[in-house]
């Protein structure tokens, strides 16, 4: 099935809308006595806007893809539970690369975030056993082929955006107090 929202008025109302409809159809459900679940995909479409009067649409990447950061040639994908990269030089035919780092098998129940600056990559995400722990994932991207979990920090509270400047990382954090 397909979701159309002509009226949104921030593209973060999509992300959390597309969150919702995720988390609904991820639960489990009982059916005739029997315990059922399914999966969902949500992608991305890259555009090429070239010639601004005319977008043209260059690809689209299936799969389940919460955030996209770019960085030279890379699209550096966070979806539900994994960390990707996609070699986008020829933003036509993108080549998916195959470092995937599965974040549900490092304490994350599903990831939240992602920023991108120099050689690292930062994730935030819900943690494993809490509904409102959060964590944050360093992860080393000096070799887009083969990305490296470098680091992990829990977090006080349930994590949002990430944002990355200089030797500091800015973590929009629930439940905490500045």
């Amino acid at each position: 099935f397909a979701v159309l929202l002509p009226d949104l008025s921030i593209s973060d109302d999509a992300t959390r809308i597309a969150q919702r409809m995720l988390d609904a159809l991820t639960e489990p459900f009982r059916l005739d006595g029997r315990e059922l679940s399914m999966t969902c995909s949500i992608g991305i479409s890259i555009i090429d806007l070239w010639h601004p009067r005319a977008p043209e649409l260059a690809t689209t990447y299936a799969g389940w893809t919460q955030q996209v950061s770019l960085a030279g040639r890379y699209a550096y994908l966070a979806d539900f539970t994994a960390f990707h990269v996609l070699d986008i030089f020829n933003p036509w035919a993108p080549v998916a690369l195959p470092g995937v780092i599965n974040m549900d098998e490092r304490g994350f129940r599903y990831l939240i975030a992602l920023d991108v600056a120099g050689d690292y990559a930062y994730v935030t995400g819900a943690a494993e056993g809490g509904n409102d722990a959060g964590r944050l994932a360093v992860i080393d991207i000096h070799d887009p082929q083969l990305p490296i979990l470098s680091g992990q920090l829990n977090l006080p509270g349930m994590p949002g955006e990430v944002v990355v400047q200089d030797d500091r990382a800015y973590v929009v954090v629930a439940n905490t107090k500045l």
